[in-house]
């Protein structure tokens, strides 16, 4: 586990402020329709925020307890000041966006001066309401209506992702490969013991997305060193790679460690044996994770 260091918890500060910054956004633009009596304007940042809110899933907030880099102890240092490069960049990033929309913000608001509400100001400021408050109403059938609607996409894209299969001691992750000109170069085919396993959970795919993307914000390095050990596998170097990520559709399944960090799509037949498969092992022979294989 690695020791909790200051600019984790800034990072974390620094996704937040990221949220905060988008909110304020949207605030300021349903304003500006609102002053301006813009119905059409409404209702596309109406569109908007709800298309974001779909799709968006909230960081996990990886602290000491919940967050284990697979790192080796070499890339600590680069891997920090990458962290500090983040930080600064998110920052900056958060400061010029509230700036730009504050300043856009000011030219309509002095531009349109004096302000006279109408009925068309009404209007918006009613449909603005009607929406706040029946959205606690229509959200989840909706978002219901269109998980259901896709389930025919998702399962054309699950085509070809990996399978989890239960073993006497632990789990294989199996990937089929295939190659364009030449013959497959699979499946591959990684065994992870119950013993190493410290978290084994499902998440659906907004959510696995969140984590992979919060995970590559606190170790910058993670898509590279992924593929340079799926490299070293595929030579016959490494018994598997600490790091892979198949983020895709329908339910993944969360294998963590503090060597290792999988995350595998399309786990919604497999994923809940796997977890009662760890979980009986467990209750037999009890937590202490053992050493990953050479």
């Amino acid at each position: 586990m690695e020791s909790q260091t200051p600019e984790v918890g800034l990072i974390r500060t620094g996704v937040r402020l990221m949220t905060l910054v988008g909110f304020y956004v949207f605030a300021l633009f349903m304003i500006m329709a609102f002053l301006a009596g813009s119905l059409a304007a409404a209702l596309f940042i109406i569109v908007c925020a709800e298309s974001v809110v779909f799709f968006w899933r909230p960081a996990p907030a990886l602290g000491l307890a919940s967050y284990s880099a697979p790192m080796p102890a070499g890339w600590q240092t680069p891997i920090r000041l990458l962290r500090g490069y983040e930080l600064v960049s998110g920052c900056w990033s958060a400061a010029v966006i509230s700036v730009i929309a504050t300043v856009l913000f000011g030219a309509v608001f002095i531009g349109g001066s004096p302000w006279k509400l109408g009925q068309a100001n009404y209007v918006v400021g009613a449909v603005v309401a009607l929406w706040l408050l029946t959205r606690a109403l229509w959200y989840r059938p909706l978002r219901a209506l269109l998980d259901q609607s896709l389930k025919g996409v998702k399962k054309e894209m699950s085509k070809g992702a990996a399978s989890v299969l239960v073993g006497a001691d632990g789990l294989d992750i199996v990937q089929n490969v295939s190659t364009i000109g030449g013959p497959p170069r699979g499946p591959w085919d990684f065994h992870v013991t119950f013993a190493e396993i410290d978290e084994l959970r499902m998440m659906d795919a907004m959510d696995a997305e969140a984590y992979w993307q919060t995970m590559q914000t606190y170790e910058p390095t993670l898509i590279a060193r992924q593929a340079y050990e799926l490299y070293e596998y595929l030579q016959g170097k490494l018994a598997r790679p600490s790091i892979y990520a198949n983020i895709n559709v329908g339910k993944h399944l969360l294998i963590r460690s503090p060597s290792m960090l999988y995350l595998v799509a399309s786990a919604d037949e497999s994923g809940s044996p796997a977890i009662a498969a760890w979980q009986a092992w467990r209750a037999v022979h009890g937590t202490p994770a053992a050493p990953p294989p050479s």
